[in-house]
This record gives structure tokens, C-alpha cells and sequence, in this order.
């Protein structure tokens, strides 16, 4: 609150300087200067110190360089005034004083030490808020009386020849007369027209608050802003020159109200009114002269409005009960303008929070008359024509109240009626009713609600469970008539999430997501907009588990397309419409990153065409198309991880199994260590692979490649096996081909003593039937030298001529390992070979899909 006001011209006595605001609830000290322009000389020093408890006034006649030794001696009053409350002060200009009021009441009076000609500025500073502007009031009488016995106030001629109203205060009696003297030049008592007498609502030593409002043919009387009595005119309003008060008592305070011209004549009661426009509420309200609108309900806020507009958009009535203040402000309001300087406060609250209220207001010929809870609460003259009211907008206020009519804090169940002014409270009621946060859509039409998304992060991505956490903010807007507004502000913001609760929000919910949490650190994360129209911007950030259904058919080179679905819960297509905006839509923080993804792109779509079907009874049910949005991430699956942690070392155990085919053939330990190694080693890895991942009815590419590295090493088992036969074998031929080499000289002897003629020795050539016995025998003599050192099914060697037995196991045990050589060899060139081959096939085609 930094101000430095103006003057429009030269202050005078009898001028009064009004200012109205609240302080700030860390206000430390206002200081209010009637000063000139640059401060060179100030005639009044004002400064409220709320850390010291008290007002200070002062003076400085020449303070160009700000030099303390310029000002005067300080004059202090204890503190009225309180932090974050309201404050009405004014300066009241006298011939040698100013007059210093306080919520109207006289609080101190301080002598001019400088001319008040000099003055040219108001100078303001401090922590606070106006609530109006500066305003200067023209000059007014000022009368003050020292006992308090009576008070005596009189609408009159200068020398009381005529006294149209004479308003008497008798405390003594308890009465208030109420008369007029048409011709009183003689003090003649029979001049007097009949006392109307009432109760005397005003007490002894208690300050009091007088209003006489002047209409057609009648005074309106308010005490302590409440409506007191209505006195008929006895004598033209043309004669009335002066006002007098008198009698006994302290008067702090005489003021002549403004006279407010109308635009129009104004039509009385019994006349034709328009037809009301507003679409407020779900029926029309029609508020013409001598109807009487009624607003009944419930509030859980500091403050509620409720303002009636004419055709053109002024505001005739401007209603503000204060909660918080204990107060109920009045005003109107053109042009979209409210100003708060004409504003008329009664420092009464008959209303209570959670409470039912029932708030009538009568639109008479000349003025507003409120009624609350059946008892009359006050009377408020028309400012402009009322007779084509058109609209009823009720709104409520936040916290802090300074943002007067920014919010919808008001829970209302509306019961408007209007009824004719015959019988104000007995005439049946026409009741429209509002229910309590429904869908702002007309009957027949639907409410059209866009939206976009903001992804903030991504992370914890779950093959097994096949879900991912999303960190997102939800933007949505809509339009509802019923928070229009014509806040200064055009855009107005409500962050009070009680505030929020009341108004209706669009029952949207993630459809695929496990939970959401909705951010709270450190304050509830959401920030709710509303223009002058109505149109809403509701933004939040949730963060939510979203399922996602994977296919790992192509797994661990897959590309999988995740959404997050939106839908309306209860509202079908016909009720409500959500789309995206137009433009944006979806949008993704640049900086996010997946260890095991990467996102290629993302896409907004729409997922409508499925029609839902809902419970209603046990026995019945309902279909309905609700609209339905999807945020699609398309992700691809980075390659490195399962490269390096799958791929790599079960290819290297399959590599190291070919390192048998390179033994010694003959080093059976060492081969049967490796290959069972390996295949222990491969088994053991592929079940560490299998881990992390869901338990599919499919093969996937991980399992592809694992059965085919598991074959080679098994086939590189079997390899050895085969070897090892060949090898077994070569070795039995190898034993009987040394055996038989020691055993054949004894053997051939025997065959050459045997025979009975010389000539057969020299020729070699036996005899028929002892070359089959010789045979036998030889044959008997060679199995029992060991019968298991060669199998059953090998043909026995015949003995005599042919080559040596030795020589043909021996050739059999070379033949049978060099099979086994020629196996190993085959095995070095066939194994590498067959398996790039089938990893050339193998990730031609998985990198292809």
C-alpha cells in the first residue's frame, strides 16, 4: 500500500478525507502524510505503530533533506487499530485542527502547526490494502452537545420557521417521537402534526448510528443500519435548508449523503417488468419492482455475494455479508466496476457459519428492503433503474478476504422465489433447485472438456509385473457458467484445496493404472483458473503405477506401445465430451531417460469406440459409450544390457566348449570336466535370464538363443562321446595286436612237429584233416590266453599262412583312432561354423521386426 494521492484541489474546512482498507497481518507501521508532492513540508504525519501499541502525530515545516531534526514534538494516542483488520479513518478539515476519526468515531484532535494551504498531496505507506479509493467529501456540518439525556434531530429551515421531520430521542421515556411543524415561527406547540411514537432503539453513553434516507413522499429511518421506521412527508422537501441536532449528547460525527441520479424513471409498483435474460440458474429468475427474491442456504466461507444485474450488466445490488469482518457491505456496480469508495457498511452479522439462512430481498419502487431470517436487516436505495433485473449470480470469497469475489467458496443449496409484494411471506414460493456440484451441461446438450498431459518422468519399469511408474501433470478446462465473475483480475486463481472440494471437477480416473497418489509436498500440487466467462483450468500432478500389457515374443529386441487411458467414470458421451487440445496435446520432459528403453515417440489417440456396460440393480444394467483418451508411448528396448549380461557370456560358454575338439583325444578327465563345465555353466545362466522376466506361454528371442546355445554344447558332449568310443576301441585292437606278437613264435612250432612226413615240412603243406585240427587248437590256444582282450564277433586270424595277427589288430586299433582325429577335426571346422551361421540368422531377423 504505497500511494501518493493527488488533491484536486485546494483542502478547506469542512472537507473530510476518507480511507478505507485492511491492514496486512504483518504490518508493522502505516504512515499517512497530508504532505506536498516531493515531502518538502508535511502537515500532518500519521503513523500507525503496531510494534510500539500506538499512533504517533507529527509535524515537519521543512523536511527537503530528510533531516529528523525538522519535525516537531510527537503527540500519541494508544492504538485502535489491529493487524489484518479492516480500517475506516478519516480527517475531518477544521479551521484550526484536524479532526481524526476512527471507524467513525471521534478519536483525536490535532492542531494545525502548518497551513493546510501548503498541502497538495496524501501520501500512503505501509503493509495493507485499499479497499476504495482516497475520496474527499464536500463540506459538511459539524455540531457537538455535552449531556445524554436526549438527542434531537431536525430537517428545517435556517431559523426553524418550518421543520419538515423532527426526530426526538428520549432517553428518559424510552420513546422516539417522530413529528412535523409546517409552521413553527412562534415556538407554537399546536403547530406540531401527531407524534408517531416508537420504542427508542438507541442507548444511554453507547455510540450510535443514525441514517435518513430521503424519498418521494417519505424519510426512511435506519438505526444501526437496520430499517427503523418510515415517516411520511408533512412538508415539501423543497423547504428544507438545514439540518439540526441538539439535545444532550456527544455528537462525533453529522454527514450529508449524495444524491444519486437516475437515469430513468423508475416504474412504480403494479407495472409491467422484463423478461429476465440470465442463465444462472436452470430456470429463469424474474425480479421486477415490488417482487421479492429469495435465497436461502447454507455457507461454510468467511464471505458470500450475491449481486443482481440489469440487461446492460450493471449491478444494482451488490450483496456481500462478511463472516470474518462481522459486517455486511452494500454498493453497485457499472460498467464491470464495483466502487468500493460509495460502498455502505452495517457492522451487524445476523449469519453464522453451517447454519441455514434464508435471505429476502424486496425490490421496492425506491429501494432495496433485505430481510433475513424473516426479521427486516436493512434498506438500500437505488442508486440506478431496477426494473429490468435480469440475473442473479451468487459467488463466494476466499482466503485471504481481500480477493473479494475471486472464488466459489460458497455451498449453497439455492431456493429462489419470487413472489408478489402483496403479501411478501404469504404467497406460495416458485422454488428452483440447484443441486450441488452437478455437470454444467444444458439439458440436451453435452459439456465439451479438453485435455492434455505433461509427462514429468518415467522409471521403475517392471517386465515381470509388466508395469511402469509415470510422474504426469493433468491439464483440463472446461467452461461453467455459474463461476463467471467480473473480478478486476481477468484471470483469477484458486489454490485452496477446501475451495476446490466444492466445485464441481470432471470425474476423470486413470483406467489402467494399479493406484495414483496425488502430490501433496509441500502443499496439495494443483492450481485451479477461472476467467471472467466461466471458463475453468484445472491442472494437477498425480503419480501412478500403469499397467501395460507387454509382447515378448520378440523379447529382448522387442518395441512395445504403452498407454495411459482416461475416462470419464460416471458421465457417457452424451453427457460429457473430453478431447484433447488442439494443440500440444502431449507433451514429455526432453530429458527423460530408461536404463532399458528408449522412447521413439508419443502420441495422443482415442480409445471411444467401446461401449461399457454398468450395474444398476443386481438385476439390471446399463450401456453407455464414455469418452475414452489414451496417451501412447511408443518404447524400444535398448539391446546393451541383455548384450553384455545374456548374450556375450552364453555365447562365450558355447565357444568354450569347442576348446574339447583341441585335446588330446586320449585326456578323457579333462575333456568330460569341460563339457559338463560348460553345460553346468549354461544352465546355470539361462536360469538367471528366465528371472526377471513374466512366466509367458510363448517362446520369446532370449529363449530362442538360449536352446540353441544349450544344443550346441550338448552336441559338443556328444562329440566326445563318439570320440571316446573311437578311442576305446583303438586301444582294444592295440592290446591283442601286442599280445599276439609275444605269444606266435611257441605257437608255430607246435603247428611244424605235428606233421609225419618231411616232405610235408618242406612243402608246408599238412594234411587235410590236421590242418582243421591244427586250426582249432591254434584258435583254442590264442581265445584262452584272455578271452575278454577282444569281443566275441571279431573274426579269429587263421594261424598259418597268413601275415602275422599283430599286424592286423594293429592296423585296426590306427584305423579306429584316426576315425576318432578325423571326428575332432570336423568338429573344429563344423561347430564355429554352424553357430555364425545361425546367429547371421538369428539377429538378421529379430533386428528386422
Amino acid at each position: 500500500m504505497n500511494t501518493n494521492f493527488r488533491f484536486p484541489e485546494k483542502l478547506t474546512p469542512g472537507q473530510t478525507i476518507m480511507l478505507k482498507g485492511v491492514f496486512a497481518a504483518n504490518a508493522d507501521q502505516i504512515a499517512i502524510n497530508f504532505q506536498t508532492e516531493h515531502m518538502e513540508v508535511i502537515a500532518l504525519h500519521y503513523n500507525i505503530r503496531f510494534g510500539l501499541g500506538h499512533v504517533a502525530m507529527n509535524s515537519a515545516g521543512s523536511w527537503k533533506n530528510g533531516n529528523t531534526e525538522n519535525w516537531g514534538p510527537e503527540e500519541k494516542k494508544a492504538n485502535p487499530f489491529r493487524r489484518g483488520d479492516p480500517f475506516d479513518i478519516r480527517f475531518r478539515l477544521h479551521n484550526d485542527h484536524f479532526e481524526v476519526l476512527v471507524d467513525k468515531l471521534d478519536f483525536y484532535g490535532y492542531r494545525y502547526r502548518v497551513g493546510i494551504d501548503t498541502i497538495t498531496h496524501l501520501g500512503i505507506g505501509g503493509a495493507g490494502y485499499l479497499l476504495c479509493t482516497i475520496k474527499v467529501y464536500p463540506r459538511q456540518a459539524i455540531l457537538q452537545s455535552y449531556d445524554n439525556a436526549r438527542g434531537v434531530i431536525n430537517f428545517q429551515t435556517k431559523n426553524f420557521e418550518i421543520i419538515a421531520f423532527h426526530f426526538n430521542m428520549r432517553f428518559y421515556s424510552g420513546k422516539v417521537e417522530m413529528s412535523a411543524a409546517p409552521n413553527w415561527k412562534n415556538a407554537n406547540t399546536a403547530n406540531w402534526s401527531p407524534p408517531e411514537i416508537l420504542p427508542n432503539p438507541v442507548k444511554k453513553n453507547e455510540p450510535f448510528d443514525v441514517k435518513i434516507r430521503v424519498h418521494d413522499s417519505y424519510f426512511q429511518i435506519n438505526v444501526y443500519g437496520g430499517h427503523f421506521y418510515d415517516f411520511a412527508y408533512k412538508v415539501p422537501l423543497s423547504t428544507i435548508t438545514h439540518i439540526h441536532v441538539g439535545g444532550n449528547g456527544y455528537l462525533t460525527a453529522v454527514e450529508t449523503g449524495e444524491k444519486y441520479t437516475l437515469q430513468w424513471q423508475c416504474p412504480v409498483c403494479g407495472r409491467p417488468s422484463c423478461t429476465a435474460q440470465g442463465e444462472m440458474f436452470s430456470s429463469r429468475v424474474q425480479v421486477s419492482d415490488c417482487k421479492t427474491l429469495f435465497v436461502s442456504g447454507m455457507t461454510y466461507a468467511d464471505g458470500f455475494w450475491i449481486k443482481l444485474y440489469r440487461k446492460n450488466g450493471d449491478v444494482v445490488l451488490y450483496f456481500n455479508p462478511r463472516l470474518d469482518l462481522q459486517l455486511v457491505i452494500f454498493n453497485t456496480c457499472k460498467g464491470g466496476q464495483c466502487t468500493t469508495g460509495e460502498e455502505e457498511w452495517v457492522r451487524k452479522m445476523p449469519l453464522k457459519k453451517q447454519v441455514k439462512f434464508e435471505v429476502a430481498i424486496t425490490n421496492e419502487a425506491r429501494g432495496f428492503q433485505k430481510f433475513i431470517n424473516g426479521a427486516h436487516f436493512a434498506t438500500f436505495a437505488h442508486r440506478t433503474c431496477s426494473y429490468d433485473i435480469a440475473l442473479i449470480e451468487t459467488i463466494g470469497m476466499s482466503d485471504p478476504p481481500l480477493l473479494v469475489g475471486f472464488v466459489m467458496n460458497l455451498y449453497l443449496y439455492f431456493l429462489i422465489s419470487v413472489i408478489n409484494c402483496v403479501s411478501a411471506w404469504g404467497m406460495d414460493k416458485l422454488e428452483f433447485q440447484m443441486a450441488k456440484k452437478t455437470i454444467p451441461a444444458k439439458k440436451g446438450r453435452f459439456l465439451d472438456l479438453h485435455l492434455g498431459i505433461y509427462i514429468e518422468s518415467i522409471s521403475n519399469f517392471r517386465t515381470q509385473e509388466m508395469v511402469f511408474d509415470v510422474d504426469l501433470y493433468l491439464y483440463t478446462s472446461w467452461r461453467d457458467p455459474r463461476m463467471r465473475h467480473n473480478s478486476s483480475d481477468e484471470i483469477v486463481l484458486i489454490a485452496d484445496k477446501e475451495t476446490r472440494d466444492k466445485i464441481w471437477l470432471p470425474d476423470l480416473y486413470f483406467a489402467n493404472a494399479r493406484f495414483c497418489n496425488f502430490q501433496e509436498v509441500t502443499v496439495p500440487n494443483f492450481n485451479l483458473f477461472v476467467d471472467r466467462n466461466g471458463v475453468i483450468s484445472y491442472s494437477l500432478r498425480a503419480t501412478c503405477s500403469i499397467s501395460c500389457s507387454l509382447d515378448l515374443v520378440n523379447y529382448p529386441m522387442d518395441r512395445q506401445q504403452c498407454a495411459v487411458r482416461v475416462i470419464s467414470y460416471a458421465h457417457t458421451r452424451e453427457q460429457m465430451r473430453v478431447r484433447w487440445f488442439s494443440e500440444s496435446p502431449l507433451r514429455m520432459n526432453e530429458e527423460i531417460e530408461l536404463p532399458e528403453f528408449s522412447i521413439t515417440k508419443i502420441q495422443p489417440d482415442y480409445c471411444d469406440n467401446s461401449v461399457y456396460r454398468y450395474a444398476i440393480t443386481e438385476k439390471s444394467y446399463r450401456t453407455g459409450n464414455f469418452s475414452c483418451l489414451e496417451a501412447s508411448l511408443f518404447l524400444e528396448r535398448s539391446l546393451g544390457y541383455n548384450l553384455v549380461q545374456s548374450y556375450i557370456p552364453t555365447g562365450l560358454i558355447v565357444a568354450i566348449s569347442w576348446v574339447s575338439f583341441f585335446i588330446d583325444r586320449r585326456a578323457v578327465p579333462a575333456r568330460v570336466t569341460l563339457s559338463f563345465t560348460t553345460l553346468v555353466s549354461l544352465t546355470t545362466l539361462g536360469n538367471g535370464l528366465r528371472y526377471d522376466l513374466p512366466q509367458v506361454s510363448y517362446a520369446k528371442a532370449i529363449d530362442l538363443w538360449y536352446g540353441a546355445c544349450l544344443i550346441f554344447v550338448f552336441l559338443a558332449l556328444i562329440e566326445f562321446a563318439v570320440v571316446n568310443s573311437f578311442m576305446r576301441t583303438s586301444e582294444k585292437f592295440a592290446t591283442i595286436s601286442t599280445r599276439q606278437t609275444t605269444r606266435r613264435p611257441a605257437l608255430h612250432a607246435r603247428s611244424i612237429l605235428r606233421e609225419d612226413t618231411p616232405e610235408k615240412i618242406f612243402t608246408g603243406e599238412p594234411r587235410k584233416e590236421d590242418r582243421k585240427v591244427g586250426f582249432l587248437h591254434e584258435q583254442e590256444e590264442l581265445l584262452d590266453c584272455d578271452e575278454s582282450a577282444y569281443p566275441i564277433w571279431f573274426p579269429h586270424p587263421i594261424v598259418h599262412d597268413e601275415p602275422p595277427v599283430s599286424e592286423y589288430f594293429t592296423r585296426m586299433s590306427l584305423e579306429a583312432s584316426r576315425s576318432a582325429l578325423r571326428i575332432d577335426k570336423l568338429s573344429r571346422v563344423l561347430f564355429p561354423g554352424t553357430f555364425i551361421a545361425f546367429n547371421i540368422m538369428y539377429w538378421s531377423y529379430y533386428k528386422s521386426q
